[in-house]
């Protein structure tokens, strides 16, 4: 209903104004960015700022409220104005990098036409099912469900053993999200609340071509995101409101601004990264994998330069990530693990013998068109992405060399605690899907990586196009010189 419509508009923007009043106070230079970037990074800063807040009030034992939420989120700008004192307009309408005024080409049109209908497709399937996924019912929208009809303060969710197959020990944010959606809706809608889901992707295409256009040439940056986005099982588990997609999101725009941070040692690049990084531990247990492996690539790189400041500003990303954590470490610290299949995994209980079949399934999983349940999966993107590696030198240069070890460090995490729990990562098996999702949150700083291998490629390829051409026009006029 177009009422309905009006209303999920409403949530997403006072989303939007929470992370515009985290990035107004935070960034010095907004002519660094794009103008709809700096919006797009609004969406993932704002879940992270409201995510605390929200948990706090039901803490408390104050349900979800419209007109407190937006309050939180006009106050924060309110006092960010105040603070920096740069007029909203000046900060938010200045002319961006890069600048993308050059008109398209004919082949550009084509790249972009395949990320509008892409995105359309996934706004479009979202919103025809409610929420239908099992981990996606047990894991989210069930806790969804209870925070928007009772508060954490006042419910019995988490002493009752029953509940164990939902994960109890899982952090909050996304079903913050879900409940604030349902919150303005004014009921509880497991249809409407789906309307994030396809934004996620949204945002991270954004995100993603506007960081790479710092690095790349237009039509790569198009070709990149046009890839991302038609990516098969990221076209499946967008819609199917899980929270791998959303941790997809908030990963990649966390290391989008630590690389920022690698090449510039901006020390608001640091701060917008440690406060998504925040809402990466917010979201699921699987982003404490995240913060470890990129904090451990950005201490490889803070030894070049200044190391003492750049260690400090580590120090400051470290600090406030976990600062903002600090009231979900002390909430979770009650809860009873019911869940038995994870209670006793450790790095006592790794199948090491499992550890060869365990890496063979990644190697085979790469490979494969289709997973056990005939959906499509990777088309020949990791062929590619190896070749890419293979044959250009940008992978192997700094700050570039930085992102593969991210990668493979979440890899060898997430698969060393596949074999520590009873069942296998094999085919046919719901490890099998796991790692599906797992993988869309790994390759998050891998659409860079091959942005930049794709450029280096191009740009080989322009420059003997060039030199042929130039050649043709000398060899075309020695012939006319000639007859004359």
């Amino acid at each position: 209903m177009p009422i309905d419509w009006i209303r999920e508009l409403l949530a997403l923007s006072v989303i939007l104004l929470a992370g515009a009043s985290v990035f107004y106070a935070v960034v010095r230079s907004p002519e660094r960015y794009a103008r709809l970037e700096r919006v797009a990074y609004c969406y993932p800063l704002g879940m992270a700022a409201l995510g605390i807040p929200m948990f706090l009030l039901s803490w408390a034992g104050y349900h979800l409220n419209v007109a407190t939420i937006a309050g939180i989120s006009l106050g924060g700008l309110m006092v960010a104005r105040l603070a920096r004192g740069v007029p909203l307009a000046n900060f938010w309408l200045a002319r961006g990098e890069p600048d993308t005024r050059q008109r398209f080409t004919e082949f550009e049109w084509v790249l972009l036409a395949i990320i509008i209908v892409c995105l359309a497709s996934r706004l479009v399937t979202s919103m025809l099912a409610p929420l239908n996924d099992n981990d996606g019912i047990a894991e989210w929208g069930f806790k969804a469900k209870i925070l928007y009809y009772d508060t954490l303060k006042t419910t019995d969710y988490y002493y009752r053993a029953e509940f164990g197959f939902s994960n109890q020990t899982y952090p909050l944010l996304w079903p913050f999200m879900y409940a604030w959606m349902c919150t303005v809706l004014g009921k509880w809608d497991d249809l409407g609340m789906l309307i994030l889901n396809p934004v996620n992707v949204i945002v991270f295409g954004i995100l993603l071509y506007y960081t790479g256009r710092r690095y790349v040439v237009r039509p790569v940056a198009l070709g990149i995101t046009a890839i991302m986005v038609s990516l098969p099982a990221l076209l499946h588990y967008a819609e199917c409101g899980q929270a791998d997609v959303p941790l997809m999101l908030m990963a990649g725009a966390t290391f989008f601004c630590l690389f920022d941070w690698m090449q510039t040692r901006r020390l608001d690049a640091v701060l917008l990264a440690s406060i998504l990084m925040a809402g990466v531990l917010f979201l699921k247990v699987q982003g404490a994998v995240v913060f470890c492996a990129y904090g451990a690539v950005a201490a490889l790189s803070a030894w070049s330069g200044n190391r003492r400041k750049n260690f400090q500003q580590l120090v400051i990303f470290v600090v406030v990530a976990l600062g903002l954590m600090l009231p979900w470490y002390i909430f979770a610290r009650r809860i009873t693990n019911w869940n038995s299949g994870s209670d006793h995994v450790s790095i006592a209980t790794i199948r090491w013998a499992d550890l060869g079949p365990a890496l063979l399934y990644v190697a085979e999983d790469g490979l494969r068109f289709y997973n056990s349940i005939h959906l499509p999966k990777w088309n020949i993107l990791f062929p590619t992405l190896v070749l890419a590696m293979a044959i250009s030198k940008s992978a192997w240069q700094k700050p570039w060399c930085f992102i593969l070890p991210a990668c493979i460090l979440q890899s060898a995490a997430i698969i060393l605690i596949y074999i520590a729990a009873p069942e296998p990562l094999s085919l046919g098996s719901g490890r099998e899907f796991g790692w599906e999702r797992d993988m869309l949150v790994i390759l998050a700083p891998l659409w860079l990586l091959l942005a930049k291998c794709a450029d280096e490629q191009w740009r080989i390829w322009n420059n003997t196009e060039n030199e042929s051409r130039k050649e043709d026009r000398e060899k075309r006029s020695k012939t006319a010189i000639s007859r004359i």
